[in-house]
């Protein structure tokens, strides 16, 4: 959905939606005191996150030569390993004085990088010329010929099981380190 409003509406708009989306919804998800709020709004959160991905990667293609595409996703892909890699550790550290500062925290980067995108990136989506814009009917019904394409949606379910069990990293296994196996937040081993 990300991509076709992308390609619909520009990259730039719906990069910037996804930000303040996920700004929104952190603040939000840090203030809720009510289990089932808490995960209908995650719900909500895991739709929206990363709405603006296929807008990123397509001002990536847009912004970059062809012969430098190949390195600018890759400086994207380390970027993203970086943030996997560090932000564990950062988010225990903050989680030691306060979660709701990771909330906060987590609300403000993407504020602040929804400003730098809405005052130095330009829109890079290419408006064609044509007599009759595609419709939201047309744009959708390409995903038809995906879904009858069998080895492609094995390729897709194994995907998304490998998707599932690298998200535990980064959302239930802190809490279990934390509460089954007495891992602080902090880092320091239990004396």
């Amino acid at each position: 959905i990300g991509g076709a409003m992308a390609d619909r509406i520009g990259r730039k708009p719906m990069l910037l939606f996804g930000l303040v989306v996920s700004a929104l919804s952190s603040l939000w998800l840090g203030v809720i005191d009510n289990i089932s709020v808490f995960l209908m709004g995650s719900v909500i959160v895991g739709l929206f996150s990363n709405v603006g991905g296929p807008a990123r990667q397509a001002m990536v293609a847009d912004l970059l030569p062809e012969e430098q595409r190949a390195q600018g996703f890759g400086i994207l892909r380390v970027t993203m390993n970086l943030a996997v890699t560090l932000g564990p550790a950062i988010g225990g550290l903050m989680a030691a004085r306060s979660y709701m500062l990771l909330f906060i925290s987590d609300a403000a980067t993407s504020l602040i990088v929804a400003a730098i995108v809405f005052l130095i990136l330009p829109e890079t989506r290419v408006r064609l010329q044509t007599s009759q814009p595609e419709s939201v009917k047309q744009t959708f019904s390409g995903y038809g010929a995906i879904l009858r394409d069998g080895l492609f949606m094995a390729f897709w379910v194994a995907s998304v099981l490998a998707t599932i069990v690298y998200v535990q990293m980064n959302s239930t296994l802190s809490v279990y380190l934390r509460d089954i196996h007495g891992v602080p937040e902090i880092g320091r081993a239990h004396v």
